[in-house]
């Protein structure tokens, strides 16, 4: 009996598997040398009728090999190799959250909305289309959108896009932030705000004595990064804090005044996101330019014109 034996759900994600043009089980994949040479490696490490326990390193070495993406045809590839039936890897790979299999990254058994599926479609065809942002796109995974509506200052009603995505992908998505926001803000006709789903460690949190609670996973690190978040593509400048005992905690961010015409659309957009997120009210504002920022604010005017 082998060492590890894949752990068989009543739901999987590939019993709802949709062909794509990069994903599919006609899609090739071939190990590369160096890789071919690694797995044949990890199978040295067990006995014949144990091969299925280096799987989950093999899959690794496959997702790695394909710009961390794993396709069918790569987990086909793999239960070749290690002599196990294809079902059999299909559920080792839709077990564990580390392996990326579809853009649109959801607990098992969660279905996906319309809205999150256009989402990852149109995201899919942004990366297919622009080959120069291609790679950190492929990186870049959904866990979920939603539609907020709120009141303006106007008394009229808005909304936006709120698409949140896993703490991995923000290293890839950190590059081309700027692309998908537009692309998505055309395709909705609307303000999209994309966040970064972060985890907060209570200092109540039961640990080991000689593990310390990470400086990023407090709750005022938690929320200031995601100010920052919801600020994209702009980016903050200064910030104020002033107490009142009647209104309390008032908080005022102020964004660069070059990033005015880009965002000045989305400012109530954003704080109403940021008060939605973590409860907190937030002004945001732009701060004043300086001499030299006037003058490149004077010569984008003039282009426009």
């Amino acid at each position: 009996m082998p060492l590890f034996r894949p752990f068989v759900r009543p739901f999987s994600a590939f019993a709802n598997h949709r062909n794509t043009e990069e994903n599919q089980e006609e899609t090739p994949f071939e190990f590369t040398p160096e890789n071919h040479e690694r797995v044949c490696e990890l199978l040295t490490r067990y006995p014949d009728n144990y091969k299925s326990s280096a799987v989950i390193p093999a899959l690794f070495i496959a997702q790695k090999q394909n710009d961390n993406f794993l396709t069918l045809a790569a987990m086909n590839k793999v239960a070749k190799i290690l002599e196990m039936t294809p079902m059999q890897v299909y559920e080792v790979a839709s077990f564990f959250t580390m392996f990326n299999r579809t853009k649109l990254q959801k607990k098992e058994g969660v279905k996906p909305t319309e809205l999150e599926e256009d989402t990852a479609k149109s995201l899919t065809a942004l990366e297919t289309s622009n080959k120069d942002i291609a790679r950190e796109l492929r990186s870049t995974y959904i866990n979920s959108v939603t539609e907020e509506t709120f009141e303006a200052d106007d008394g009229s009603a808005a909304k936006y896009i709120l698409v949140k995505i896993p703490f991995r992908s923000l290293k890839f998505y950190k590059k081309v932030s700027s692309q998908v926001i537009d692309h998505l803000e055309k395709k909705f006709s609307c303000s999209v705000i994309v966040v970064v789903n972060r985890t907060i460690d209570s200092l109540r949190k039961v640990t080991h004595t000689s593990q310390k609670r990470p400086r990023s996973r407090t709750l005022k690190a938690v929320q200031c990064a995601t100010l920052h978040d919801v600020v994209v593509p702009s980016s903050i400048v200064g910030r104020r804090s002033r107490y009142s005992p009647v209104t309390g905690v008032t908080e005022q961010v102020f964004l660069d005044p070059l990033d005015k015409m880009l965002v000045e659309e989305k400012v109530e957009a954003m704080a109403d996101a940021y008060r939605k997120l973590t409860t907190h009210k937030v002004s945001i504002e732009f701060a004043k330019p300086t001499s030299f920022q006037k003058k490149k604010l004077e010569k984008l005017n003039a282009k426009r014109e």
